[in-house]
């Protein structure tokens, strides 16, 4: 009987040894996890908590703006006998919210939450045979065998911000900003204009909307931009215009557009240029602010 147990012994040992040897490999990976998520919070707390101990003040910034871009020209390939030349240009205007924290030498980081309505609302298509349009062929949902087209659309998006500036003093209470800011995109809706007019067509199922608009939610794109602006102290409220310079922007293309699809995007480099008024109002200034 003591033979027979030890020979079942050395038949099972040998996966036993082995399942206990993968445990405590898969053991030590999880630790070493655990420790870097708790290595990488620590230094997140101590920068955050570094940046507010250093803070000199704190601002709520309001910024109304507006700007104007010059997308690239792109090529639209329906088939062999659709193929046009598009050159957009959009003017699109939004508002951000944001909070800055200044922490070292006037120099600031801030986080924010904004509207933007991007816009594509000046087209200019070339057809070789068909010559120059002012429109873009949409996959529009209608039982009309016709082929309709957009001269305008946009979407409306909430965007994430994030940035850095520097605060450089001027006299007499006024102020130089400038800084570089981030900003990602999240479409909620979508609205393309229609020149048309079938309003005498009696049946509802067949009139032809101007204002075609879907509800999509999806990531849209990205951009970060440079801005310099003069503003001037009153109380409390800083306020003055800024200029702001577009540096690269992605945004995602569109579905409802023959050839594309919502995973693919174009891009740019420059091309535009806007202008916004700032609204600074201070939370808190210590006797070490600038």
């Amino acid at each position: 009987m003591k033979i027979f147990h030890e020979i079942l012994l050395q038949e099972h040992s040998p996966p036993i040894v082995e399942h206990a040897t993968v445990f405590r490999h898969k053991l030590s990976y999880v630790k070493i996890c655990n420790m870097k998520k708790i290595l990488l919070l620590a230094i997140l707390f101590i920068c955050w908590n570094s940046i507010f101990s250093q803070s000199n003040f704190r601002q709520l910034e309001i910024e109304p703006f507006i700007r104007w871009d010059n997308y690239p020209k792109f090529i639209n390939a329906i088939n062999s006998i659709s193929t046009y030349n598009l050159s957009l240009k959009g003017t699109s205007w939004g508002i951000n919210s944001t909070y800055k924290i200044s922490f070292k030498n006037s120099v600031y980081f801030k986080a924010g939450l904004g509207y933007y309505r991007y816009s594509f609302n000046d087209i200019v298509s070339t057809h070789q045979s068909f010559g120059v349009g002012d429109r873009r062929i949409i996959d529009y949902p209608t039982q009309l065998s016709i082929t309709l087209g957009t001269d305008g659309y946009w979407y409306n998006t909430v965007n994430l911000s994030l940035g850095l500036g520097k605060n450089f003093e001027l006299k007499k209470n006024y102020r130089i900003i400038a800084g570089f800011l981030v900003r990602n995109y999240y479409t909620i809706s979508q609205c393309y204009h229609l020149p048309y007019d079938n309003s005498f067509i009696p049946q509802p199922e067949l009139q032809i909307k101007n204002n075609y608009k879907t509800f999509k939610s999806r990531y849209f794109g990205l951009g970060g931009e440079f801005d310099i602006g003069l503003v001037k102290k009153v109380g409390k409220l800083y306020i003055g215009p800024t200029i702001i310079i577009p540096v690269y922007d992605l945004w995602k293309q569109d579905s409802i557009f023959p050839t594309e699809n919502n995973s693919e995007s174009r891009n740019k480099w420059l091309r535009g240029i806007g202008t916004s008024i700032k609204i600074l109002y201070t939370f808190k200034k210590n006797r070490h602010a600038n």
